[in-house]
């Protein structure tokens, strides 16, 4: 099955950096270690703005079932600011994750396979499936060989649901977040760093 994940990073406007840390007088390592931290801020921001938009996008039933399928990264470079980079895996989800009722085809003299009917309205069949309840989760299954076991759950795709969410939702607001992350930080260390001379400066006298 071909893999559906996404890899995003995002850039920020250098010009509008350079103007802030003028205007702020910062310095090297005020700038690094800001960055830092809005860096930890906004990937957690992100994080959770993601998980939302794909729950309500492709009405999974809990938050815990998209957890895993987001990730964040900090990439160290050394001397050099670091960088975030963002994963969300977009491959197909087990029926059970999703709001949605499953419904058997045919009777169970004569079945003809089962549907799911996801809460957008959505429809997925396979002639081939059967409604049953395996390893704690009731839901569609089939087999791929004539063994009686293992069942495979039948999944759906998300991808058309999210993809566009994803981007137009999360990631156009990305370069926003993270510079109110920087400007807050950077700022506040500055003060900081400002009162702490005059302290020095107010001891020496």
């Amino acid at each position: 099955m071909q893999s559906r994940n996404q890899l995003h990073q995002f850039n920020i406007d250098e010009n509008q950096l350079e103007q802030i840390i003028e205007q702020l007088s910062a310095t090297e390592k005020q700038i690094k270690l800001s960055w830092n931290r809005a860096i930890n801020r906004t990937a957690i921001t992100i994080k959770s703005r993601a998980m939302r938009v794909i729950k309500d996008e492709a009405q999974v039933r809990k938050i815990a079932h998209i957890r895993r399928r987001m990730k964040t990264f900090k990439i160290n470079k050394g001397q050099r600011l670091d960088e975030l980079k963002l994963w969300f895996g977009l491959n197909d989800m087990r029926v059970s994750a999703l709001k949605g009722k499953s419904k058997r085809i045919g009777t169970k003299r004569k079945p003809k396979g089962a549907m799911f009917q996801r809460a957008n309205g959505d429809v997925i069949s396979d002639e081939n499936s059967f409604i049953a309840k395996y390893k704690g989760r009731r839901s569609i299954f089939s087999r791929r060989t004539d063994k009686r076991f293992p069942l495979f759950e039948m999944k759906a795709d998300i991808e058309n649901n999210v993809q566009i969410a994803i981007e137009d939702d999360v990631f156009s607001d990305l370069p926003d977040i993270f510079m109110r992350h920087f400007i807050s930080d950077l700022t506040a260390r500055v003060q900081m760093g400002i009162r702490d001379y005059e302290r020095r400066g107010q001891r020496r006298g």
